[in-house]
């Protein structure tokens, strides 16, 4: 996320609706973009799915809102223009056989 990011988080949902933060960002700063990886990353499973959430302030609000007055922004890789990436990285995990 850039400028207009205020939160941003990721969660694994599993098979039967358990939900794992991945992580989670309450007040995103955009100096903050970097890789960040979990002490203890979760089993992923057939029929997991990992949903992604930004929310973003394109309000007078914002200090860091590089329009003003705000207007209209869509994706792109400038600081001023916005996205919301997150890459997860997974490795299958292989059993031995018996």
């Amino acid at each position: 996320m850039h400028l207009l990011g205020r939160e941003i988080r990721a969660v694994k949902i599993a098979r039967d609706d358990t939900r794992t933060p991945l992580i989670e960002i309450a007040d995103w700063e955009f100096q903050w973009q970097d890789t960040y990886f979990p002490l203890d990353p979760p089993l992923v499973g057939p029929g997991d799915r990992v949903r992604i959430e930004g929310v973003y302030d394109n309000s007078p609000n914002n200090r860091n809102n590089p329009n003003s007055p705000p207007r209209a922004v869509s994706y792109g890789e400038r600081t001023v223009d916005e996205m919301c990436l997150v890459i997860v990285f997974a490795t299958a995990r292989i059993l031995a056989a018996p």
